[in-house]
């Protein structure tokens, strides 16, 4: 259902204002017009919502004949701004993570505002206490899903549930990597539905020392990563922790997104000497590989936790520069890349995270 509003300038004693008419009166009055989105569609990487084809309201004139009442009406206010039918949503954390889950919104994908007033969702409550790299997908019955670090040298990820991204539920640490001895760490965790297997995977980078000899000191002091996965159906059981993603060198904080026949990574060279620390693009025709790296690094050295948004046929891809600002870089073909940073507008003090779109019903929730 489209619902129309108009305004008109009102001039009083000292000042000019905009008057916003308000429909909702109208909402139920037209016959056979249904006020509820159908249910959303969902892919990897993207969600988008599907509106039932219903015809435009009636305009309603902004004169009024003479001696009728005044309609009722409100200041328009950034507070009243309309809320598009898709939104998107960006899910980080700020200072070393211990108050939780942030979200940022946006109309655009380039201009970004914190929600709740900067406050966090959700509170860390397994692990270390901690909540870093925020990651949220939606799964195909809508609810959504969380995974986050728990902590500096854990063996395990977080988890929870919401419905609406406001109430969440099921916090819980899953035991990723307990079974594999000597397991340093477990970082920057991801999920992906993938529509294939009909699965979750649940992907992340660990250092198991001595594993990959070859490439042993080419990460900072002892790590030597790689990406590690594993698959549920119910995030009650999860599958043996296998690898997803070895180049023969050090890597971490790697995202996917499958678009039409292809699953593409972004994903970070960690070589400090020579340095890299830089963002390449791998591809795979399956979920759980292999992939094979087909661009040249097109970040700058130091970026890190990338995340990936498909706008109109163009991929978004954000990255955090080490805590000291966000880039976003776009492409067509996911091998070359366009430095959009100079447009780009994010709330202060934003780390690792996620993006995500979403029905625009869902962001007005969250700012009420």
């Amino acid at each position: 259902m489209k619902i129309e509003r108009f305004f008109s300038l009102r001039t009083f004693p000292g000042k000019t204002i905009a008057v916003l008419f308000g429909l909702a009166a109208l909402a139920h009055a037209q016959p056979g017009m249904n006020s509820a989105p159908s249910s959303p569609s969902v892919r990897e990487g993207c969600v988008t919502e599907t509106l039932s084809g219903n015809p435009p309201l009636a305009r309603i004139p902004t004169t009024m004949a003479p001696g009728a009442p005044a309609p009722s009406a409100q200041v328009a206010t950034a507070s009243s701004q309309s809320i598009p039918t898709t939104c998107y949503l960006f899910a980080y954390f700020v200072g070393g993570g211990q108050d939780g889950l942030h979200f940022a919104w946006s109309k655009d994908g380039i201009k970004w505002e914190a929600l709740n007033e900067g406050r966090s969702y959700l509170k860390p409550a397994v692990g270390a206490n901690i909540m870093r790299d925020p990651n949220i997908f939606r799964g195909p019955d809508g609810i959504y899903h969380a995974v986050w670090t728990t902590g500096w040298g854990e063996k395990t990820i977080g988890y929870a549930h919401s419905r609406d991204l406001i109430h969440w539920g099921g916090q819980k640490a899953i035991p990723v990597m307990e079974k594999i001895i000597g397991t340093l760490n477990c970082w920057a965790p991801e999920g992906f539905y993938d529509q294939v297997g009909q699965q979750f995977i649940i992907y992340w980078s660990s250092t198991v020392p001595g594993r990959f000899p070859e490439s042993d000191g080419q990460g900072d002091g002892k790590y030597n990563h790689r990406i590690y996965y594993v698959t549920t159906k119910d995030f009650e059981g999860v599958s043996e922790s296998r690898i997803l993603f070895d180049p023969g060198y050090n890597v971490i904080d790697a995202t996917l997104l499958r678009r039409e026949a292809k699953v593409y990574m972004v994903f970070k060279d960690e070589r400090p000497k020579p340095l890299r620390k830089v963002l390449l693009t791998a591809v795979s025709d399956s979920a759980t590989g292999p992939f094979q790296v087909v661009s040249q690094p097109f970040t700058k050295p130091w970026a890190e936790g990338p995340t990936l948004l498909e706008i109109g046929g163009e991929v978004y891809c954000y990255y955090d520069f080490s805590g000291s600002g966000y880039g976003v870089s776009k492409s067509t073909d996911m091998i070359h890349w366009q430095d959009m940073a100079y447009q780009l507008k994010m709330p202060k003090g934003m780390r690792h995270g996620t993006v995500l779109a979403v029905p625009g019903s869902v962001v007005k929730a969250m700012m009420d």
